[in-house]
């Protein structure tokens, strides 16, 4: 059985891809990479693969709600 990050209920803080992390966030994936390289979210990297903790995007997008 596959999950998906947001069913995967093992992992409570799951991994998104750079398109996932964009499509959650309603931004482009170009928008999500210029975050990474400014150190506005932290990656996790296997090889070439980025991967972002779900609980970085969160902090990402709360860090905007609130104009910190």
């Amino acid at each position: 059985m596959t999950t998906t990050p947001a069913t995967d209920y093992a992992n409570p803080d799951p991994l998104l891809t750079v398109a996932q992390a964009a499509e959650y966030l309603s931004l482009s994936d170009p928008h999500i990479r210029r975050a990474i390289r400014s150190n506005e979210l932290e990656v996790v990297r296997f090889g070439r693969a980025l991967r972002i903790r779900s609980s970085q995007v969160r902090a990402y997008l709360e860090a905007r709600e609130t104009g910190r």
